[in-house]
């Protein structure tokens, strides 16, 4: 391999962006204060566009015990539609259905981010009815949780590279030695 390859070969490392992937967000132990529980989770990249982005989602409710016939049980779910995000930063979304009817309201006490970890809901988190009864319930508690993905540095790559490159010279030097 000529030195010219040599050296576009590692310009092309250290030039590609470093760039991260999208991260599940679970729901653990979230409750509303009448003691019915939330499940599901969500995918969101805090790099990409701004205030991040929000790509799917599937979020289960179980009907209120105090409100049952206006909050029954409902599932949130990108993959049926009929859904709008807003966005207040990485700190919080809200997710409405398409009569603006229902609406969940997650506040998140840190921002989202791709480094992953937990993060607790806070208590201003609300599910609401509009169109007949505009009943609502707070969350009580829980929070979201996420593992990170390692997102390799170029520098990193370039140093890799070049010992791969080291021991291959070695190797073919070796070789070459009667």
């Amino acid at each position: 391999m000529g030195k010219l390859a040599i050296v576009v070969l590692l310009f092309a490392l250290i030039t590609v962006p470093a760039h991260a992937t999208l991260l599940t967000w679970n729901l653990v132990g979230v409750t509303f204060q009448d003691g019915t529980s939330v499940t599901g989770s969500f995918q969101f990249d805090a790099d990409a566009g701004s205030p991040g982005t929000l790509s799917s989602w599937s979020i289960s409710v179980l009907a209120s015990t105090a409100f049952p016939s206006d909050l029954p049980a409902f599932t949130y779910s990108s993959t049926t539609g009929g859904f709008d995000t807003v966005f207040s930063g990485n700190t919080g979304f809200s997710l409405l259905d398409s009569g603006f009817s229902r609406e969940f309201d997650f506040v998140f006490t840190s921002p989202l981010s791709d480094a992953g970890g937990t993060i607790a809901l806070d208590a201003t988190s609300v599910e609401f009815v509009e169109s007949t009864s505009s009943e609502s319930r707070n969350i009580a508690g829980g929070s979201v949780t996420s593992g990170s993905l390692p997102v390799p540095e170029p520098a990193t790559m370039v140093l890799a590279g070049g010992a791969l490159l080291g021991l291959g010279l070695l190797n073919l030097r070796r070789r070459r030695r009667p």
